[in-house]
């Protein structure tokens, strides 16, 4: 299986923090080619260390979302049709938890042409674009490069998300090929709910606590990343958004989530991982 994969990057104090390299060097394993593509202001020795794990390295201007970045790596990639997978993703989350190894095994039982590790119900189905992968069928038809010419730096975010996140998996199944995950969440049943809510909640943080029993209760789609990490993490998927753990916007028990995750992955640098989501908060 021949396999390239292209990173997007980006940190407001030009730094290629630990995660990224820990990333990068499970990658490495998993990848022929690895394209680094960062937005932020990198010096030298940052270079160099993202250069450990890359073939090539683009800094570009902060202009556009990772999209973008995808799009400019893309275009670094020679003889692109000899690849069996291409595979996109960024910096968003820590991990892998585990070998990747062991995603790309999970995956050859997913039935799609454009695959990822999560599908997401909010707005519209579809994969979420921290981790994605198109296949041959999608690459050798020209339906990749279609998707890719068509892409233009947007500077509002959440106008990026409906079209190029959601707008890619619309993109694919509209011209008659498929989308899959190793993790796609259903409709909690109550009973389910409570079970959710049981695991999370703690007496010593009984408004967090309160807050997240009551986002459950009236919450029809949940979001996979966040209220629902563990179960994703059981599916297969080896990694934890960044998000949770720096701004945990939706209440989340995040002591139980550093002790899973110290327990599942043992030889992962959770220290590692709580410096950089504490230097990268919003209120410092």
């Amino acid at each position: 299986m021949k396999r390239a994969l292209i990173y997007a990057h980006y940190d407001r104090d030009g730094v290629v923090d630990d995660h990224v390299l820990h990333a990068l060097r499970a990658h490495r394993e998993t990848a022929d080619q690895v394209i680094f593509v960062s937005t932020a202001a990198l010096d030298e020795r940052q270079q160099q260390r993202a250069g450990q794990y890359a073939d090539q390295i683009l800094v570009r201007d902060n202009v556009g979302i990772d999209f973008m970045s995808w799009k400019q790596g893309l275009a670094l990639l020679k003889d692109v049709e000899a690849y069996d997978e291409l595979v996109f993703s960024n910096d968003s989350i820590y991990g892998p938890l585990s070998p990747l190894a062991d995603v790309y095994e999970r995956a050859r039982s997913i039935e799609a042409d454009l695959w990822g590790l999560c599908i997401n119900h909010q707005f519209s189905r579809h994969v979420q674009s921290y981790f994605f992968v198109f296949r041959q069928s999608l690459i050798r038809s020209g339906v990749m490069a279609e998707f890719w010419d068509g892409v233009r730096p947007l500077a509002d975010k959440m106008t990026a998300v409906r079209a190029y996140e959601i707008g890619l998996s619309r993109f694919v199944e509209e011209r008659g090929y498929s989308i899959g995950a190793l993790f796609e969440p259903h409709w909690l049943s109550p009973l389910e709910k409570l079970r959710l809510i049981m695991s999370d909640i703690s007496p010593r943080a009984p408004l967090r606590s309160l807050k997240f029993t009551s986002r459950v209760m009236r919450t029809k789609t949940m979001n996979p990343n966040h209220e629902l990490w563990h179960h994703m993490i059981e599916a297969g998927v080896p990694f934890i958004k960044v998000e949770l753990l720096r701004d945990n916007p939706h209440d989340v028990g995040l002591d139980r989530t550093c002790r899973y995750v110290g327990g599942k992955a043992p030889y992962y640098d959770v220290g590692a991982m709580r410096d950089h989501s504490l230097r990268t908060r919003a209120d410092r």
